[in-house]
């Protein structure tokens, strides 16, 4: 850690152990959140650290603060997740005014931005004592006819022992009575309004002198909802304090259609007797894939890194429609060692659907780090996958590589993830002239509907089965 009188860095990595702690200390468990599997379906393809555990983060590591004090007033923006397993860095600085603010970078971006003032401890009385109990309630899921008029109240509280041990100096020197509003503001969001379908996007708060007489309730209630995006203002106020949530209604999981109807419609006997391994079948357009090649005859293994519920979900189905289907792990950044395993013999297709999550870069600069993330997929995860594939095999692999129109038509934002998929191209080339018994298709696809393109912002997006049974077609032996 580097300080001075006026600034400090200093970094941290949040774990899922974490997460479990800061969700029983706030009850916020949103699955977005706490839930591995579940959160793969969801907006950002893995879980993400709650916002304001971030914000408590940063008080805790804030300099130059009085031995007791309370927060006078918060602005918080949370412009982007925090990943677990991630670098997050933390800046902050004080200005003349004795304004905080403090930055939080992760990946060479900007992903919280707060900024607040605070009273010295004898300005103000500290005697209010919250609740001790972890609070606890169901996740709600409020319909858009419940949401424009949506009001309640939450109460307020601050399970101490779990509070001591997580933030031990901000326990020791922070007035309690706004940490157990920051608290209850993440429980607003993620449990209650908007609930399941929820992100926290920004908070303004502002807290009277006088902290004497608190009630231990947090009132709501949503002021403007949005008629061109999901976007949600949530007034909130106490017995001591005011302020307004923004929020956002997180978009649902894409839902690919089933293998019953893909049969009906695309279904055929183009493969019988072969069959294909699927790189990342379990959702998305390699489950759509999978189901296409089942239903022209062919038999399949889905592969998993995480998400093994999606994968055999997928195999089941296509296992009831007649088809033979397996799901294995398979994690391609790691050494690819299946290639004695039954299930995997006599492959004659590979459909490589491997992938981080994509990410639209809001920096002006190439991140360097984004682009090798996605190279450890698309181009050495390939490369590790196809030579494990052909050794000592004579037989021809077909290899199919989905890449990007990006490549041809530049869309701001993905410079590192299209020029990822251009090195995975090449790679598909090097592999042809390295093994002759590979053919190798890569098929620059537009942007289809899948959980990678829902965003809160709606961008046309292609149904993905139609262009997938063209490129299918390409693969005949």
């Amino acid at each position: 850690m580097e300080s001075t009188s006026s600034h400090i860095s200093v970094s941290r990595i949040f774990e899922m152990s974490d997460q479990l702690q800061f969700a029983d200390l706030s009850g916020d468990v949103n699955p977005l959140h706490v839930d591995v599997n579940e959160a793969r379906r969801l907006l950002y393809g893995q879980p993400v650290v709650h916002g304001i555990h971030g914000v408590l983060w940063a008080l805790e590591q804030c300099p130059n603060l009085p031995i007791k004090w309370t927060l006078s007033n918060l602005e918080v923006e949370f412009l982007a997740p925090i990943f677990l397993n991630e670098k997050v860095e933390l800046v902050c600085d004080q200005d003349k005014n004795r304004l905080h603010k403090i930055t939080l970078k992760s990946n060479g971006s900007v992903v919280t931005k707060l900024s607040f003032q605070v009273l010295r401890g004898d300005q103000t009385v500290l005697l209010w004592s919250g609740g001790e109990e972890s609070p606890h309630q169901e996740c709600k899921v409020l319909g858009f006819e419940n949401l424009g008029n949506a009001k309640g109240q939450l109460y307020l509280s601050l399970p101490s022992k779990q509070y001591t041990t997580m933030f031990p100096r901000l326990s020791g020197t922070a007035h309690s009575y706004p940490i157990a509003t920051l608290l209850a503001s993440t429980r607003l969001v993620g449990m209650e309004c908007p609930g399941w379908n929820s992100l926290y996007n920004g908070l303004r708060l502002s807290f009277q002198r006088d902290c004497a007489g608190h009630d231990s309730v947090l009132n709501y209630e949503v002021t403007k909802r949005y008629a061109s995006m999901p976007l949600l203002k949530i007034g909130i106020a106490g017995s001591h304090f005011d302020g307004e949530i923004t929020c956002s209604e997180r978009p649902a999981p894409a839902v690919q259609p089933s293998y019953s109807d893909i049969k009906e419609q695309f279904g055929g006997t183009a493969f019988d007797g072969q069959k294909a391994l699927v790189v990342g079948g379990g959702r998305g357009l390699g489950e759509v894939m999978a189901k296409l090649f089942a239903a022209n005859g062919g038999d399949v293994v889905i592969t998993y890194a995480a998400g093994k519920d999606d994968a055999e979900r997928v195999a089941a189905e296509i296992r009831q429609g007649s088809r033979t289907a397996h799901a294995i792990h398979l994690d391609v950044l790691k050494p690819f060692t299946l290639c004695d395993e039954g299930v995997v013999q006599n492959i004659t297709h590979c459909f490589y659907f491997a992938s981080p999550r994509i990410v639209l870069e809001q920096d002006k600069t190439f991140n360097d780090q984004a682009f090798a993330n996605y190279g450890c997929y698309y181009v050495e995860g390939l490369e590790r996958l196809i030579n494990g594939l052909v050794t000592d095999r004579d037989a021809e692999l077909i290899v199919y590589y989905p890449s990007t129109v990006f490549i041809e038509e530049p869309q701001k934002g993905f410079a590192e993830y299209t020029a990822a998929k251009a090195d995975g191209e090449a790679m598909g080339e090097a592999l042809m002239q390295r093994h002759r018994n590979i053919k190798f298709t890569a098929s620059r696809l537009p942007r289809m509907r899948t959980d990678q393109t829902t965003g809160l912002t709606p961008v046309k997006s292609e149904e993905p089965v139609q262009f997938l049974a063209t490129d299918l077609s390409k693969c005949m032996r």
